[in-house]
């Protein structure tokens, strides 16, 4: 399986950069659109966590303090590899909009 990283730093906090990105994760109409089969594992202590679904997984490690790295690790099957340019893109957008 193909894979990419996305990596962000961000002036927030780690709880609220956690907080944010699950909400994102957990919540996305695109997302969903992808892949409509996700299951989620969230760990809070150490903000972490997988998503896992029939056509994708990801993987979210947050952090340092000042600034907060959030690292979201993508898998892609061979059939998603002509787009892993465009979601790694859209995927680096929405985390500058979500965390500033």
């Amino acid at each position: 399986m193909p894979s990419f990283t996305v990596e962000h730093d961000t002036k927030l906090s780690k709880t609220e950069a956690y907080q944010k990105v699950q909400d994102y994760l957990r919540n996305s109409e695109s997302i969903k659109k992808l892949d409509s089969d996700l299951k989620y594992d969230f760990d809070d202590a150490t903000h972490s966590g997988k998503v896992k679904g029939s056509k994708f997984d990801c993987q979210l490690k947050i952090t340092g303090d000042s600034p907060t790295k959030v690292a979201i690790t993508v898998n892609l099957p061979l059939l998603l590899t002509p787009f892993k340019g465009k979601i790694q893109e859209t995927l680096q957008n929405k985390m500058s909009q979500l965390l500033g």
